[in-house]
């Protein structure tokens, strides 16, 4: 493979001997500044299979490492981009970095300095699982997608005022983190449905795609049933699928999952050890429902205007309350996430990174983490069968 090394001076040497010991490497030249004419070089001069770009490469002239990449993957979208970052120090600039490399589909990332490692790299390429891999690795060692594990016996804790200064999202704040706890202590009855309440401050957050997954998830192993609140969700449902509304007023069966309208939801909660309310867009009216629910789950927009709608829920809620909401993200990148959640985790609040999960019947990974988080503090045990409704089921 034809291979040119964009690196300083104080890489070449040792690269070019560690290079000559493959024989399947041949290295055309090396780049030893970023500067205007590099891109040039690049393409029309040496016009390689992969490119090799350390980090710290020198750059001038204005030119800078993403604007090579960027050009490199409009002009020449064939040729490999192999990138060495070196050792993580900062996970937040590796964050964005690992952001900026994977939406241009760059997995080739190398997160230490040693010459076997870009080698082996050049000679195997990296997949998007394997990037995604190196990311998991990090949030195990520093950041988790659940910060503090929610305990069910604990002292008493005192929290920061809540207030949430979000517009200093695009600075770093430092915080303790070891000083801030959560004391969320949350029990629930033997042989009664936890009911979960599902809601969203914004619409298209996904909402009733969040509640299906939850669903999913605890009905493998539990009786679970997902209840619409908004009428016209439900409706929405059965006519899609060719359903007289009169014959499924009584709750339908939908992949595996019971599905019944909010009228329903006493008549029903007693045959299950888990109910999913599906509110929607919170309305004032559902508010005091929502607030009866043993475990509550907000969605959010995490786009800038959105967000204060975030702030301003929080900041006129009941304190104790606000402190038993679960705010989840979807769509929000890994680097914004987690400068947002730094401000959560000083008002005591909880707050969660939900990914992508096109298909609800299998979640993504993450959100299963995420769900069972939220969870925890709750026994779900399957109930007995007891006065099954015979439901209309959607094939």
């Amino acid at each position: 493979m034809n291979v040119v090394l964009v690196a300083d001076k104080k890489i070449r040497k040792s690269f070019e001997n560690a290079v000559k010991k493959s024989s399947s490497i041949t290295l055309l030249g090396v780049e030893m500044v970023i500067r205007g004419n590099t891109i040039s070089r690049l393409t029309e001069h040496h016009n390689p299979h992969a490119v090799v770009i350390y980090r710290n490469t020198p750059q001038k002239e204005g030119m800078t490492i993403r604007d090579i990449i960027s050009f490199l993957r409009l002009k020449r979208p064939q040729m490999r981009i192999i990138y060495v970052y070196g050792s993580v120090k900062d996970n937040e600039h590796f964050y964005e970095e690992h952001d900026f490399l994977t939406e241009n589909k760059i997995y080739d990332i190398i997160t230490d300095n040693e010459l076997t490692s870009v080698i082996n790299v050049i000679d195997n390429p990296m997949t998007k699982e394997d990037a995604e891999q190196i990311i998991l690795k990090l949030e195990e060692e520093k950041e988790k997608i659940v910060i503090d594990e929610i305990q069910t016996e604990e002292k008493e804790k005192t929290y920061d005022n809540i207030f949430l200064d979000f517009p200093a999202v695009t600075s770093l704040n430092d915080f303790d983190q070891e000083r801030i706890e959560r004391n969320i202590i949350k029990t629930s009855q033997a042989n009664s449905a936890v009911v979960i309440g599902v809601a969203q401050l914004q619409h298209h957050n996904g909402c009733t795609h969040t509640s299906f997954e939850i669903a999913a998830m605890l009905s493998k192993k539990n009786k679970t049933a997902v209840v619409m609140t908004d009428k016209d969700t439900f409706e929405n449902l059965i006519v899609f699928h060719k359903i007289n509304p009169q014959k499924a007023e009584n709750g339908i069966e939908f992949n595996g999952i019971d599905v019944y309208p909010f009228s329903m939801l006493n008549d029903i909660k007693q045959n299950y050890s888990a109910v999913i309310c599906d509110f929607g867009f919170l309305r004032e009216c559902q508010k005091p429902y929502y607030g009866d629910c043993n475990v509550k789950i907000m969605l959010c927009s995490a786009a800038e205007w959105d967000i204060g709608l975030t702030m301003k829920y929080i900041n006129f809620s009941n304190e104790s309350y606000i402190h038993d909401v679960n705010f989840c993200f979807p769509r929000v990148t890994r680097t914004k996430f987690i400068k947002y959640n730094r401000h959560f985790i000083k008002s005591g609040c909880n707050a969660y990174k939900l990914n992508y999960s096109p298909d609800w019947t299998c979640p993504h990974q993450d959100n299963f983490t995420v769900y069972k988080e939220i969870l925890k503090p709750y026994l779900l045990q399957p109930v007995k069968e007891k006065n099954k409704r015979k439901l209309l089921r959607i094939k």
